[in-house]
């Protein structure tokens, strides 16, 4: 669950404050990673716990990784191309065809998730990334209307995003923390410190191989703020309910689940409090701010 990361807020901050290009593209693509690979790993432990067939044993499970990192893939990429020439068909400009277009999108990214969780077993979220992706490459130019597409994205987004947090609110203070332990407070410093601290030994061992790729190098300054930027959010948010709602089929206490949740919770809270508020600072102090026209013009 603490894969996931959701940096939202952090992107927004580099917008307003012109930030680099590639800068914000890394943090942006890795949480699409992130999510992905969470959510697939998150339903292959829940599996195994409630001993479906897919992780059952070894040769179960390879088979399992490898039909998720491939087939989740090139489902979204198929909904991807279908969506593109649906909205070739639409590129005109008539009555109504700009709300055709958002509605062909808002149909695509459901359609993805839906046939391959529900459909095929898969992972939804890389299916949908995939779509997304196959979209934003060869859909864009068909888009007749690409201020309206994104405020009713971002409407959506924001809608969601609130609802989900509402949510997390009102268990955190009816389930979790109503039922709380003070050691389980010390457990979500100590698991907000471990993640902070893992992501820092994982930019620090893979920025050799960041700087391999690129139009240009990644700066010690860039590689601090992407440690710090770590946010976790809306996608851990919902993986926490899941468990607070599937506990009995995984074999595991409602004392437990709502442990997991009050850490999750709190976790979440931490770098929304600490690392998202103190961002601005740490992007002032380390000279990342007003270098958005150099990526724009290489």
């Amino acid at each position: 669950i603490t894969a996931a990361t959701d940096p939202v807020a952090v992107v927004a901050l580099l917008k307003d404050m012109n930030a680099s290009t590639q800068l914000t593209m890394l943090i942006v693509g890795e949480s699409l990673m992130n999510d992905g690979t969470g959510m697939a790993l998150f339903e292959l432990f829940k599996g195994m716990m409630e001993g479906k067939d897919y992780a059952d044993g070894p040769a179960n499970i390879v088979i399992y990784v490898l039909k998720v990192v491939f087939l989740s893939p090139l489902i979204g990429f198929v909904v991807g191309l279908v969506t593109v020439f649906c909205l070739r068909r639409t590129n005109r400009l008539q009555a109504n065809e700009k709300m055709t277009q958002i509605i062909i999108t808002l149909v695509a990214s459901y359609a993805a998730f839906y046939f391959a969780q529900y459909s095929f077993k898969l992972s939804g979220v890389l299916s949908t990334c995939a779509a997304g992706l196959c979209v934003a490459k060869w859909g864009s130019p068909l888009v007749l209307d690409h201020h309206m597409m994104h405020t009713v994205w971002e409407f959506i987004e924001w809608g969601y995003n609130t609802v989900l947090f509402m949510l997390a609110g009102l268990f955190f203070v009816d389930r979790a923390a109503a039922n709380s332990k003070p050691s389980d407070y010390l457990y979500v410093f100590l698991v907000y410190i471990f993640l902070l601290v893992a992501r820092s030994v994982c930019l620090i061992i893979l920025y050799p191989v960041l700087n391999m790729a690129g139009e240009r190098q990644i700066s010690w300054e860039d590689a601090t703020f992407m440690a710090w930027s770590g946010l976790r959010g809306a996608l851990g948010i919902a993986l926490g309910l899941i468990v607070i709602a599937d506990h009995h089929h995984m074999g595991i206490s409602e004392e437990a689940a709502n442990q997991v949740f009050l850490v999750i919770g709190g976790t979440t809270t931490l770098t929304l409090m600490l690392n998202a508020t103190t961002s601005r600072f740490i992007l002032q102090k380390l000279g990342l701010i007003g270098v958005e026209d150099k990526d724009k013009l290489m």
